[in-house]
């Protein structure tokens, strides 16, 4: 009975540090789930920069004199 109370005792301890580490895989998961959403929201502020910028790069290239006019 005694070797059956040590398993019992060790298969216990294995499910509690199962279900901790369940319980941290799921904390850091939220967490880079929380990262991802910000560095896309970046990445689309940022894409919407560079696209501002790419605009604006056009419209002054679109205003240099031809060669001809210098």
């Amino acid at each position: 009975c005694a070797p059956m109370n040590a398993e019992l005792e060790t298969l216990h301890q294995k499910v509690l540090q199962l279900a901790a580490l369940c319980r941290q895989l799921r904390s850091e998961n939220a967490e880079l789930r929380q990262q991802l959403a910000r560095s896309t929201q970046d990445n689309r502020h940022l894409q919407a920069r560079l696209n501002e910028t790419c605009a604006k790069i056009a419209d002054l290239i679109s205003q240099l004199p031809e060669e001809d006019d210098v």
